[in-house]
């Protein structure tokens, strides 16, 4: 959701006028190439990441409320290994584009910012107390950002 629709929807949106599309609807399916729909995944992930920050840092108020979340469900310690690995794929999604036809280095952009994101494994794997936990949301939204701002900025410098 947070990775996959919101770049569609923007490529949608900067899409259509050049298309002169005037409604969702009349846009066919093929106007969405596949890469539109990949290069969402490791933004997900990251933004992903985000949430389960603050599913660590509430788990026990939120098994108070009777949530469910995935650190109620499973534990605090699946969250952790769920939030690493979401940062392991969103860093090794650059080097599969990479891989792909139409996309040069550029698009390795986005690995600049892997010592914020070894920061942040590390800190969501060793943090214990949920106030610790705090700084942590806006830092990790922060990476999500700046990511997805260098990987946009790969694939345009890339597919010139």
């Amino acid at each position: 959701m947070f990775g996959i629709v919101a770049v569609v929807a923007t490529y949608y949106i900067q899409i259509a006028p050049v298309r002169g599309i005037t409604s969702f609807y009349s846009i066919s399916p093929d106007a969405f190439p596949w890469a539109v729909f990949v290069i969402g995944l490791p933004i997900g992930a990251l933004v992903t990441n985000v949430l389960i920050i603050d599913d660590i840092r509430d788990h026990e108020f939120d098994a108070v409320k009777g949530w469910r979340t995935g650190a109620v469900r499973y534990g605090v310690e699946w969250s952790r290994a769920q939030f690493t690995a979401l940062m392991v794929f969103a860093y090794l999604a650059p080097l599969c584009f990479w891989l792909a036809p139409g996309y040069d280095a550029w698009v390795l952009l986005p690995l600049l910012t892997v010592p914020w994101a070894f920061t942040a494994v590390h800190a969501i794997r060793t943090l214990e107390q949920p106030t610790d936990f705090l700084p942590m949301t806006p830092k990790m939204a922060q990476l999500s950002l700046i990511y997805s701002l260098l990987l946009a900025t790969g694939i345009a410098v890339s597919n010139g």
